[in-house]
């Protein structure tokens, strides 16, 4: 067997070090390319997602629902809305939201829903940022309740009171003094004489008003001038039978 230049041997072994060092190089690209790509993909896949919804999606249940959960993979917060449930009777509704651990939301409804299709839309942002949302509905076949009117409340009445109209009578004294100033002296006047002036009418003037009291001046000038007349006769009386 011829021996081999030794100038030949050295340039094969040259050639295939490059070869390893090539191969090596082309391996060593791909496991970065490789990592690249798992690195880029990792944040992509620790998105969350809903677990669970309790009624689940397009879920039909027969009681009315008075409460909806909504479970995610992961804690969440909720960003925008939140949560809104559109009644059958299709109006928005906010409802009042319990979590424990920010990962299961109690919905709480007041009154329950019933009466046809739930739907239930959510907006909650994951722990990386990134915003999450959806809906998902189910079906309550429980008829709707009617709904109730509140009784118009009345104002109370107030009855006025009232005020019985009295006339008390004047005292005495006062209807003296409304008749005349003087005092009526009947010594010496015989009985007959006596009564007659007693028993002349008294009147009390009324000064509630202009035209009373002009009415009641008149008739108490009259009585005077008629005690006037008395006076004078009974005098002539008197003088006759001192006479």
């Amino acid at each position: 067997m011829p021996l081999r230049h030794p100038t030949a041997l050295r340039r094969r072994t040259v050639e295939a070090c490059r070869s390893l060092l090539s191969a090596a190089r082309g391996l060593v690209v791909a496991v970065v390319v490789t990592a690249v790509a798992l690195l880029g993909a990792a944040p992509a896949a620790a998105h969350t997602d809903v677990v669970f919804t309790l009624p689940a999606a397009d879920e039909t249940v027969v009681d009315p629902v008075d409460t909806i959960t909504v479970a995610f993979a992961d804690p969440v917060t909720l960003v925008g809305a939140g949560f809104e449930v559109f009644t059958p009777q299709e109006q928005i509704v906010q409802p009042v939201v319990v979590t424990d651990d920010d990962t299961e939301f109690v919905l709480q409804l007041d009154p329950p829903l019933a009466g046809g299709v739930v739907g239930v839309r959510y907006e909650v942002v994951a722990a990386d940022g990134h915003i999450i949302d959806g809906s998902f509905t189910f079906t309550v076949t429980a008829p709707a309740s009617a709904p109730t009117s509140t009784p118009a409340t009345s104002a109370p009445t107030t009855t006025a009171p009232v005020v019985a109209a009295t006339s008390d009578p004047l005292p005495a004294t006062e209807v003296g003094a409304a008749t005349t100033g003087a005092p009526i002296t009947t010594e010496g006047v015989p009985t007959s004489e006596t009564a007659v002036i007693a028993t002349a009418p008294t009147t009390v003037i009324d000064d509630t008003g202009s035209g009373g009291g002009s009415a009641g001046l008149l008739v108490g000038v009259v009585i005077a001038a008629a005690l006037a007349v008395g006076a004078v006769a009974i005098l002539r009386v008197r003088m006759r039978r001192s006479a």
